[in-house]
Formats: C-alpha cells, structure tokens, sequence
C-alpha cells in the first residue's frame, strides 16, 4: 500500500516502511522481493501498525499490510511488485484442555481473524 502523492520511479529503490527486525514481511522484502527483482530500501521503522499506516499515508514509502489496515487514501500497489507470500494465522492448544478463559479467547481470536484471513487451530 502507499499513499496516491507517492511516486515510484522505475528502477530506483522502493521506499519500505518496516515494524522491525523480525517482521515477517520485511524479511520477504528485502530477501525473496529482490530476488524477483525489486530492490527495497527501509526508510521507516515502527512497531505499531498506526505507525505504519500513518507513514503510509504520509507519503513516506510503501509497506505490506493487511486488508484490515486499508484506509481511503491509500493505493494498493501490485503490479509492479513481487507477490508477496499468504499469511496463516494458528493457534495451538492441548489436545483435553478444557480451560473456558482459553475457549473463550480461542473463539474471540478465531472471529476477529477470519473476517481479515484464513485461521487454523491446531490440537
């Protein structure tokens, strides 16, 4: 995603904003996205998505996030990039446990995932 007023020149670095060293997506930009030939340059570091997004809408670079995180004014950009890998999100739990707090918050992680992508819950 990137701000409308943001202009990409071809060939040139493209501008990342980042949550930090373990981010997921960061590692993909900066390894698999330049072996497909895209050269990202972080410029931002944050680590809350607010922080992202309000960089994004900025006009400070470019950065992945999730569908939840759209905003009016911001630009999806993916003709230009590398296609950047699916997320699964999956929870793990013992096999008996039942402890209600954790259904519970099982069930409440579930509802919120599945409207933005795909859960899995692992026993």
């Amino acid at each position: 995603m990137k701000s409308p007023e943001l202009t990409l020149a071809k060939g040139d670095p493209v501008p990342f904003l980042s949550f930090d060293d373990n981010c997921f997506y960061r590692r993909w930009g900066l390894d698999l996205g330049q072996d497909e030939g895209t050269v990202f340059e972080i410029v931002f570091e944050c680590s809350s998505a607010a922080g992202i997004i309000a960089g994004v809408t900025s006009g400070l670079g470019v950065a992945l996030l999730s569908q939840r995180h759209l905003q009016a004014g911001m630009e999806i950009v993916d003709k230009q990039f590398p296609k950047p890998p699916d997320l699964a999100y999956i929870i793990r739990r013992a096999r008996n446990a039942r402890n209600p707090a954790l259904e519970t918050l099982v069930r409440e992680i579930e509802t919120e995932v599945r409207r933005h992508g795909t859960l899995q819950i692992a026993v």
